[in-house]
């Protein structure tokens, strides 16, 4: 048995073993065995795959209670794209956090019974977009799927509510990502989501930013809950009034959620050495270079007969950067390691 999978068998225990408060805890609609069995076995996938955060949930079980006291509470499923399971470092110990993901968000703004979809969408450059406050109650959004939108602009979120309205429309330009990337520490770094994953993150921030304007719950008020309060006739003149839009799929069937990823070794050495942002989950490209960063330079290196032990490789480094102060290898930061590790691509690709 592999050290992942030891580890994920002994917080098995941690998991299942308190399976009765989760189910109490989670909402009324969600507290069949079945369900509470596929809700504790998500989280069980979790840690069985990572065993960063298995050996996390072993350092600290009082932190993995925690974080799926959390995650019943709101009626996501925890280790996927709902509700995350991360392993950090705090105080020199590991632990686990637990974080709402973006369709966390989503999905808790459809409980709430209030709202009959939300739109979040991403705009490019080449797309055709209008909006005129207090001339139109929504935008009109026409991408051109299968040409070249450009670089992306911005993005805009508006849920759609179960009397047809529609709610405050949240537009997300680039001052407005600007102000989100500067709240975000090392988001200039390529580990940060802002540079791995930039059109999640423009999503991200719209659906935080309508959040603060429309009602949440984590009680699942479904399709037949609401035709039940204010009547059939009522839904179906909705889902009419969403579909005749250009929403694109606003009110498409929820499906489960996606299994959350495995973090990369990079970020896990980042957490261990505690060069991780607490408010961000960043790291910061000034922070001093991975180990992994550091033999990658090496051996590509060596690879490219360019440095043939550490002072020649150190001295490669001082002439790469045009600093012939810098200590060299050892002396790099994250940042450094990855402008060296550019160079060297082009040089073997060259």
């Amino acid at each position: 048995m592999s050290q992942t999978n030891q580890l994920a068998e002994q917080s098995k225990g941690l998991i299942f073993a308190n399976s009765r408060q989760y189910g109490a805890m989670l909402p009324a609609d969600q507290q069949e065995q079945s369900q509470v069995n596929g809700w504790l076995s998500a989280a069980y996938a979790a840690l069985l795959k990572d065993k960063n955060l298995a050996n996390a949930a072993m350092s600290a079980p009082e932190s993995l209670m925690n974080a799926l006291n959390e995650a019943a509470q709101l009626g996501l499923r925890p280790g996927t794209t709902q509700y995350y399971l991360t392993p950090r470092k705090n105080k020199g110990r590991w632990e686990v956090l637990g974080v709402t993901g973006y369709q966390g968000e989503v999905e808790l703004m459809y409980r709430s019974g209030a709202v009959a979809s939300v739109v979040v969408e991403a705009v490019h450059q080449g797309d055709t977009f209008r909006w005129s406050p207090g001339a139109m109650n929504q935008p009109e959004h026409a991408p051109n799927w299968f040409g070249d939108r450009g670089p992306l602009v911005g993005a805009y979120a508006y849920a759609i509510m179960n009397d047809g309205s529609v709610s405050k429309v949240v537009i997300v330009d680039q001052e407005r990502i600007q102000a989100a990337k500067d709240a975000s520490a090392g988001s200039d770094s390529p580990y940060s989501p802002w540079r791995k994953h930039p059109r999640a993150m423009y999503l991200k921030t719209a659906a935080h930013d309508l959040a603060k304007w429309v009602p949440t719950s984590a009680v699942d008020k479904s399709v037949q809950q609401i035709k039940a309060t204010v009547g059939e006739k009522n839904t179906n003149a909705q889902v009419d009034a969403v579909t005749k839009g250009n929403t694109r799929a606003a009110i498409a069937e929820r499906e489960d959620p996606e299994p959350q990823e495995v973090l990369e070794d990079a970020y896990v050495e980042a957490i261990a050495a505690d060069d991780v942002d607490p408010g961000t989950g960043e790291i910061s490209v000034d922070q001093a270079a991975s180990t992994s960063q550091k033999a990658e330079v090496r051996k590509r290196m060596k690879a490219l007969s360019i440095a043939s032990d550490e002072e020649s490789a150190n001295q490669a480094v001082r002439d790469q950067l045009n600093n012939p102060g810098h200590k060299g290898v050892d002396g790099l930061t994250r940042g450094e390691a990855d402008e060296v590790l550019a160079e060297l691509a082009v040089i073997a690709a060259g």
